[in-house]
């Protein structure tokens, strides 16, 4: 399935028409190159939906507009699923950097437990994301019509969703420059 026009009102144009372009462009069965435009460019792009509904109360941090538009988009594909924007999802984490070997959640300097050493946060290609009533087959398949469809997906004991873009030659660049700062 396409990206929904309707889903994307008041985004920042450039960077929602490049994740789009870049989507769109895939047949089935190709892997996409990069889904990320420019990281850490300002993003204009806030997570809420036309209707109103904000997904990010908590203020977590993602500076990736790619990543915001992809989090809308999946909003998006879970309502025309069910039927109805009648469910809740809210992004309980986002970008995180490295404070010597633990990760820190760049939302309120929280260790952040358990993360792995190359996370996909860490370079602002991967949310946490927590749901509520929405099945674990409808949150599959609004994915798999996502930028996340060749991503890490993962639902965690504690109820939490993990979503990252596919890990492509962007993403082991910018764990390169990543590693260069020490």
């Amino acid at each position: 399935m396409r990206v929904h026009r309707n889903s994307l009102r008041g985004l920042c144009a450039a960077s929602a028409a490049t994740v789009i372009a870049n989507f769109n462009a895939l047949s089935e069965d190709q892997e996409p190159v990069s889904l990320v435009p420019v990281l850490y460019e300002p993003c204009s792009v806030e997570l809420v939906t036309p209707s109103g509904k904000n997904l990010n109360p908590d203020n977590i941090v993602i500076n990736n507009c790619a990543l915001r538009v992809a989090i809308l988009q999946l909003h998006a594909e879970i309502a025309e699923l069910l039927g109805t924007e009648d469910f809740g999802l809210r992004v309980s984490g986002g970008f995180r950097y490295r404070d010597g070997k633990v990760h820190r959640s760049a939302s309120n300097n929280s260790i952040v437990d358990e993360s792995a050493e190359y996370s996909q946060h860490l370079v602002d290609e991967a949310a946490d994301i927590v749901t509520k009533g929405v099945p674990f087959a409808v949150m599959e398949a609004a994915r798999k019509k996502t930028p996340f469809a060749y991503g890490y997906f993962k639902l965690y004991e504690d109820g939490h969703y993990h979503v990252s873009f596919p890990r492509t030659a962007t993403t082991k660049t910018l764990f390169e420059r990543l590693n260069d700062r020490g």
